[in-house]
């Protein structure tokens, strides 16, 4: 494993490049927490294996890997995995009070060398930002808007005043487990899909309040819709009915109990799903104006 390298989780940096991990997110995440995270420095290792020496380079920790690590964590639904990069996050902090850089983890130490100043930037701050509103709570920024990423995940989370575009939110998320039983904003419940409403995302203080739970939803219920607005959704018997916005085509990752059935426009249109984990995909063309899919 001496050849594979954090830096291979950098689609995480783009909205868009989980897609090119998926399907892979769990397996990917219980590799990085085995070979990567290192708990008694603490830290997160640029390479897999220390057996081989690495680079100059590869031997420092550098705070990006800790939200593309939660990110990972995050995607692949890692409850422990996302417990460990806190654990780095917070130690790091006790010891540095900043988002040290350019830390030698091939090194022997002392504390007291541990405890001098060293090389950081501000920006390095971001990182830790991102992997604490990315990874532990769920919230992902992306061209369509708001959405939360569902994962196993037991403690409450409590995030005020985030501000995002005009207005602020105060986001509260309780329950435990990795789906999501009710997505209620600004006190109006939004069915079958973890993103915040086009109308919402306006001027002025709103709310959020996510319910996680420990089984799948008996409708279906869309996971990820990433690049499209969210302009409306609601339930049918046992069909969602989503009016989705955006430019050009985009996948939409979905659950559903049983063999799905997915609609635009009133034409079937083919989708691809895993009767083992309930879990399906659809491309959807989006134009000048909007169509409304219905998945049942």
């Amino acid at each position: 494993m001496r050849s594979y390298s954090s830096y291979a989780l950098t689609p995480f940096q783009g909205c868009f490049g989980h897609e090119l991990l998926a399907g892979r997110e769990s397996t990917l995440a219980e590799h990085v927490l085995r070979h990567q995270i290192d708990l008694s420095f603490p830290g997160i290792r640029g390479v897999a294996d220390d057996g081989a020496y690495p680079s100059a380079y590869e031997r420092l920790h550098w705070p990006l890997l800790d939200h593309l690590v939660a990110k990972t964590m995050r995607r692949g639904s890692h409850r422990e995995g996302l417990a460990a990069v806190l654990e780095v996050i917070e130690r790091q902090y006790q010891w540095f009070h900043c988002a040290r850089e350019m830390i030698d983890m091939w090194r022997d130490q002392t504390q007291e060398r541990i405890s001098e100043a060293n090389n950081w930037f501000g920006w390095s701050s971001t990182d830790w930002y991102e992997a604490l509103l990315c990874g532990v709570g769920g919230i992902w920024e992306e061209p369509g808007g708001l959405a939360y990423i569902p994962a196993d995940q037991h403690e409450a989370v409590e995030l005020n005043n985030l501000p995002y575009r005009d207005g602020t939110w105060d986001i509260h998320i309780t329950g435990a487990g990795p789906w999501v039983r009710r997505f209620v904003v600004d006190g109006q419940e939004v069915p079958g899909v973890c993103k915040i409403p086009a109308l919402c995302l306006s001027a002025g203080a709103h709310r959020l309040d996510i319910e996680r739970c420990a089984t799948p939803p008996a409708i279906p219920f869309v996971l990820d819709s990433v690049g499209l607005q969210l302009l409306g959704s609601r339930l049918v018997d046992v069909a969602l009915h989503l009016n989705l916005a955006g430019p050009g085509r985009a996948l939409v990752r979905f659950h559903a109990n049983q063999q799905p059935a997915v609609t635009q426009a009133g034409l079937e249109i083919p989708c691809t799903w895993d009767p083992a984990t309930g879990i399906g995909w659809v491309e959807v063309a989006r134009g000048a104006e909007t169509q409304e899919i219905s998945i049942r």
